[in-house]
Formats: C-alpha cells, sequence, structure tokens
C-alpha cells in the first residue's frame, strides 16, 4: 500500500474514533442494553482496528459510517451468540448426573473450629484418592 493511502486510512479511523465512537457505543447499547455497555465498548475499539487493517489492505468502503456501524453490530450479534452458547453448555453440564455430589455434612462447623484442619478435611473425601488428597493439602494448606 501507498504511504499517501496509508495516511488517508489512518487519518479516516482517527476521525471515526473522535467523531462515531460514541455513537456506535450507544447504538448497540441501546440495542443490547445497558449491561452491554462495556462489551459495546471493546467491541467498537475491535472494528475500528478491524477497519484499519481491511481498509488498508481492500481501499476504502463507500460509505466508512455505514461499515462501522454494520460490522460493530454484526460483531455484537455473534458476541451474544457466544455466550448464549456457552450458557447452554454451562447448563448442560450443571444438570448432568456425572459429577458426584458432595456430602452435605462434610465435617460440623462448631465441631471443627480450626480452618486449616477443615481444608484438610475437605481434601480427604473418599472420591479423590489418596495420592491425590496428599497433594491437595500439600498444595493448598503448606
Amino acid at each position: 500500500m501507498s504511504l499517501n493511502k496509508e495516511k488517508e486510512v489512518t487519518k479516516l479511523i482517527d476521525h471515526l474514533f473522535r467523531e462515531e465512537y460514541g455513537k456506535v457505543v450507544s447504538y448497540l447499547t441501546s440495542k443490547f442494553g445497558f449491561h452491554f455497555l462495556e462489551t459495546a465498548q471493546d467491541i467498537t475499539q475491535d472494528t475500528l482496528v478491524e477497519a484499519y487493517k481491511n481498509w488498508s489492505f481492500n481501499g476504502l468502503p463507500d460509505n466508512p459510517q455505514g461499515w462501522i456501524f454494520t460490522v460493530a453490530k454484526n460483531k455484537s450479534l455473534n458476541w451474544i451468540k457466544r455466550e448464549q452458547s456457552k450458557y447452554a453448555v454451562f447448563q448442560k453440564v450443571k444438570s448432568d448426573d456425572a459429577f458426584v455430589e458432595e456430602p452435605e455434612n462434610l465435617y460440623l462447623n462448631d465441631e471443627i473450629q480450626d480452618s486449616m484442619l477443615k481444608m484438610i478435611f475437605a481434601c480427604c473425601q473418599p472420591t479423590i484418592s489418596f495420592e491425590n488428597q496428599i497433594a491437595l493439602i500439600l498444595n493448598i494448606l503448606c
């Protein structure tokens, strides 16, 4: 890419960052909720970085502001889909019977006052092998 073209792209990205950043963040936050603010900021910054890389290689689009808004919205939708997918996997794993349930009364708080001793008892669950019990106790408590 020529030096003039790179300067033009850099200048446009700087301008878009100053003028459009707040608009894009506001747009994404209004679309997806205020709890999405931090993610909207990250996505907007990522979109501007992607714009610089893309435009430096492929040239400027006809409507740079529209490109920024469209890419930011698509990145947001992809992020939400990933988060929903993670949540669905978490719920599936949580509901599976593959995990061994912890005994309800591993120790009684009134009987054992020393917190390190409580931790030793917690590390000595029968579901954990003897070697792993020792390793846990040494690693956590020593």
